[in-house]
């Protein structure tokens, strides 16, 4: 038979086979083959090859799946993304390749299992932008929740949740009934303190993602948050008790799963935002009161530096967060401040300390209450304009003279603030 006379399905197999070998080439220069990649590319998309494709296609896959022990590493990674490509490309066997692809993610070992989410990610991606994806999404969405449950290692964790921020993002009414149990999970690694910064920062960012979740599952947030509290306070008063029990005479340590808590907490609060404490959100409010009651009570037992900057900080965070809704919390964030003046703090750690309470002063500087004023003059506090630390004076007079140039009109205020200048006038 000559070349005018071979069906045009044989020259397509042919096609395919050669751009295939071309990769498969260990041998070929690795920015060669990665041009061959993008030629395989090209050939997927077009329709006129989709009949060979789909004629070969379990092959196929096992042939590209070779190319995940690539001994490039541009080679894996790229491959992965092409067979994801793929899975999309070819709409009559969505299904098929979903299994094929799951199957692999479980039983893979962690290099492969990374290789296979960018293979998901690629898939989901290139299926959403033609709008193929819609109606595959809950069974999607189901394995990848299976695959989250499965998973010991962070590194797999950063790049599921990408993918879960994928599909939540642009497919809420099928993520919504996983939600709760996707935030378990989240939450499970978020509390562990060994887990490294950067992968908290994304789990983080994923919570400030579900602001919608958060709202719309109100109960669950409050029940949620309402149990870091009391868990916070248990493992402060059980970390205490176990010092008491052994008779040590050091300084009881803070668990460092008090610091996962409450940054898991705030992290979830700014998730929801400023309508936390607002009626729509009944009983966020009674949350940040018991949350500083817990800032002062740990404090009074551990008398630790660092709590000490990091509670102020949070409530810092709050103030901008709340805007004017902050000033029912105010006169409790000060109860805060006074009960770690009584304390022997040290200079680096006071002066982050003041500096956050001057901005929460500047903050709340039309909306103060007698309260307020009172605990702002009070003489742990007055005490400090005689600190040895030139900064730490200088915080302690910004903050005096801010109070003189209150915006507030209240009489009671305004007295006290003069009786406390008349006071001092005479010491």
């Amino acid at each position: 038979m000559n070349a005018k006379s071979v069906p045009v399905g044989d020259n397509k197999v042919e096609e395919l086979q050669r751009k295939i070998k071309l990769v498969l080439n260990v041998e070929e220069q690795v920015s060669k083959r990665l041009r061959y990649i993008e030629n395989l590319r090209a050939f997927f998309v077009d329709p006129l090859n989709h009949a060979v494709i789909i004629s070969s296609y379990d092959k196929l896959l096992q042939t590209l799946r070779q190319l995940f022990n690539d001994r490039a590493s541009n080679i894996r990674l790229q491959t992965s993304l092409l067979v994801g490509f793929l899975g999309a490309v070819i709409r009559q066997n969505i299904s098929k390749f979903c299994t094929w692809l799951f199957s692999n993610l479980e039983t893979s070992k962690k290099e492969k299992k990374l290789l296979f989410l960018s293979t998901l990610k690629e898939f989901l991606q290139e299926g959403h932008n033609t709008g193929v994806l819609r109606s595959h999404v809950p069974i999607i969405l189901t394995n990848v929740c299976t695959f989250l449950e499965s998973i010991d290692n962070f590194e797999l964790l950063v790049p599921t949740i990408e993918i879960i921020q994928f599909i939540s993002s642009n497919y809420p009414q099928y993520f919504t009934p996983h939600f709760k149990d996707i935030i378990d999970f989240l939450v499970g690694w978020r509390l562990d303190p060994s887990l490294p910064e950067p992968v908290s920062i994304v789990i983080s960012n994923s919570f400030d993602g579900f602001h919608s979740f958060w709202v719309t599952n109100k109960d669950f947030s409050l029940d949620l948050l309402s149990k870091f509290i009391t868990d916070m306070f248990h493992l402060a008063d059980k970390e205490k008790k176990q010092m008491i029990s052994k008779g040590s005479t050091g300084k009881p340590v803070i668990p460092p799963e008090l610091y996962c808590f409450l940054s898991c907490f705030e992290e979830i609060v700014k998730g929801i935002g400023g309508e936390f404490i607002t009626p729509t959100f009944e009983g966020g409010n009674n949350l940040i009161i018991r949350l500083l009651l817990c800032f002062k009570t740990v404090h009074e037992s551990f008398h630790d530096p660092k709590w000490a900057y990091y509670v102020n900080r949070t409530m810092l965070d709050f103030a901008t967060l709340f805007g004017e809704h902050f000033a029912q919390f105010y006169v409790k964030a000060l109860d805060v401040l006074t009960s770690q003046l009584v304390t022997l703090l040290p200079t680096p750690i006071l002066r982050k300390i003041l500096n956050v309470h001057y901005k929460l002063l500047v903050h709340e500087n039309s909306r103060l209450t007698l309260g307020a004023v009172t605990r702002l003059l009070s003489a742990d506090f007055l005490d400090l304009r005689l600190h040895p630390d030139p900064e730490i004076t200088a915080l302690v007079l910004q903050m005096f003279k801010t109070l003189v140039g209150a915006e507030c009109q209240d009489d009671a205020i305004q007295q006290a603030v003069s009786n406390f200048f008349y006071i001092i006038n005479l010491t």
